[in-house]
């Protein structure tokens, strides 16, 4: 996944950690707050691929529901000036 770096929130590293109850982000695309939840239901993942699903956070929040959307906060426009790319590996 590709994401503006200047747009990220952080004094330290990003976080990968596994979902939690109460889990919510923006998604990219999205016209409000979701839930982790409600959105893997959305998508219709099993459950065996809801368990492998990462939380990529900064300071703020989610930024990368990985392997499934990014945060509507960090997409790319064209006034974004650094990216930041995420690659999952398993």
């Amino acid at each position: 996944e590709l994401l503006d770096a200047d747009k990220l929130s952080t004094s330290g590293p990003l976080i990968c950690r596994p979902r939690r109850d109460g889990d919510s982000f923006v998604p990219l695309g999205s016209p409000g707050r979701q839930s982790v939840s409600d959105m893997l239901t959305n998508l219709k993942l099993p459950a065996r691929a809801r368990r492998k699903v990462r939380c990529i956070c900064d300071d703020e929040g989610i930024i990368y529901l990985a392997p499934c959307r990014i945060a509507d906060r960090v997409k790319i426009t064209p006034k974004t000036s650094r990216i930041l790319r995420i690659q999952l590996q398993t």
